[in-house]
């Protein structure tokens, strides 16, 4: 596949019909009308195209040089298939193509440098046309997203993006929006600021973090944009408890559209272990109307059974046999509580999990050779409306309840009940009497201030360890 063909001879016609073949070709992409494949092919051969020797046009596609090729012919036939691809390189990488292609990184760095070169700038009386439009073309193929999450990819292009902003800004705010040929682009310039001083990170989500579903609360912070379809993937039920997708090239994933922090990206991360269980990456999804929207996505990196494909992740909650259990204590840290789960006989992980405030007064008592010879939580069974222990409830089923219980051991025999959620019993589990005080120790309050913070995302670390410090009190 040849992308952007070098011509030996100047014939210009052929050579604007090649620059407006490789326009559409980006546009076709920002359509989502490219499969992952054909992208990955295309910057294959892009990679194969780039001017790499140490002249000045080293970073630059070219489809004509000549030396004395006018200015405003090289903006058409250097610069602008210059600009069109390095933004295919961009999304490719933002889509995490380059991890299967080889010199991906360095073909994308050495595009960006080259934009560098011309300022994104055209000639003469379009130099300001070209830069407008150059600008809008990037910022649809994820040039915000792609700033945000990797500024320091390539330095000297994010610092000329801010520069070219900070230039427009400052012309809009001392009305000097007028060019030198006379023309006024403060429209223009107004709406390239709205996209930058509106822009959000886009997520798409299609399982636990859905509404009504396990972890949504991560989302609480989050502003729900629309349904939408992500296309290229396939869905299926992990046998976990929670749902994986996978890339294919003709399934589809329903699911739905938020506009989010990146405060709370980071927490989400840590929620699908980014890098591990998960890879998030971007992909471009359809909402019911048609718009096409750029967008995260979390990729699942094991292997899943073909057979437990699905249209749509609803989890089994339903279900009579399954409880509430309320944990205060180390259980409250995700991680900690699933080597309780993977001692039962059903390893299933919880079908969802939630915030409780317990009114019950927290302590720390009794001598735990596993937590340093120190103390570990109880709470009071008698209830006290005064008191708020932060807590996190887990949707299981009784009998992994009762052989989480029975793990913990004789000091957490006492069953207390703490009502209903959602029809469901919501039961846990203390010492039958209060006994004398013993602080915990550092490793163990660490467990415990970690799943505060993973499962109330709203709190600061310092506000969860003067919490931990009045419990100890």
């Amino acid at each position: 596949m040849m992308i952007i063909k070098n011509m030996k001879n100047t014939n210009v016609q052929e050579a604007l019909k090649i620059k407006s073949e490789v326009r559409d070709l980006l546009q076709s992409i920002i359509d989502g009308k490219k499969t992952r494949p054909e992208i990955e092919e295309i910057c294959v051969s892009l990679i194969n195209e780039q001017v790499k020797d140490k002249s000045t046009l080293k970073g630059f596609w070219t489809i004509i040089y000549d030396e004395h090729m006018p200015s405003d012919a090289r903006v058409d036939f250097i610069y602008y298939p210059t600009y069109y691809a390095t933004m295919i390189m961009m999304l490719g990488y933002l889509m995490n193509i380059d991890e299967k292609v080889l010199g991906f990184e360095e073909t994308l760095k050495l595009g960006l440098d080259a934009c560098v070169k011309t300022n994104l700038s055209g000639h003469g009386y379009e130099s300001i046309d070209v830069k407008i439009e150059v600008l809008n073309l990037f910022i649809k193929v994820g040039l915000l997203e792609f700033l945000s999450l990797n500024y320091d990819f390539c330095r000297p292009f994010s610092k000329m993006i801010n520069r070219i902003f900070e230039y427009i800004e400052n012309a809009v705010n001392n009305n000097l929006t007028e060019g030198q040929w006379g023309k006024d682009y403060r429209l223009e310039f107004k709406s390239l600021l709205k996209q930058s001083d509106n822009y959000q990170l886009k997520l798409f989500v299609y399982g636990t973090l859905m509404k009504n579903e396990s972890n949504h609360y991560f989302m609480e912070n989050a502003c729900v944009v629309c349904d939408a379809v992500a296309s290229g993937y396939t869905l299926y039920d992990t046998g976990y408890g929670y749902p994986a997708v996978k890339h294919s090239l003709e399934g589809d994933v329903s699911g739905a559209l938020y506009l989010i922090s990146k405060k709370d990206l980071k927490y989400i991360d840590q929620l699908e272990d980014n890098g591990d269980l998960y890879t998030r990456e971007f992909t471009i999804v359809t909402d019911s109307n048609g718009n096409k929207h750029l967008a995260l996505i979390y990729v699942y990196n094991y292997n899943v059974d073909k057979n437990k494909r699905i249209s749509k992740w609803k989890a089994n909650s339903e279900c009579s046999e399954y409880i509430w259990y309320a944990s205060y204590g180390s259980n409250i840290n995700y991680e900690r509580f699933m080597r309780y789960i993977n001692k039962c006989t059903d390893k299933t992980a919880p079908v969802e999990s939630k915030p409780i405030a317990i009114n019950h007064r927290m302590y720390f008592a009794q001598e735990s050779s596993w937590w340093d010879e120190k103390g570990v939580a109880f709470i009071d069974a008698k209830e006290d409306q005064i008191e708020k222990t932060l807590g996190k409830m887990y949707l299981i089923t009784k009998e992994q309840f009762e052989e989480i219980k029975e793990q913990e051991g004789g000091w957490y025999q006492n069953q207390l009940s703490l009502g209903k959620y959602d029809g469901k019993d919501i039961v846990t589990f203390t010492d039958f009497d209060v006994e004398a005080i013993n602080e915990p120790s550092e490793r163990y309050l660490d467990v415990i201030k970690k799943g505060i913070l993973e499962t109330y995302i709203d709190m600061t670390e310092s506000e969860v360890l003067l919490y931990l410090k009045e419990k100890i009190k």
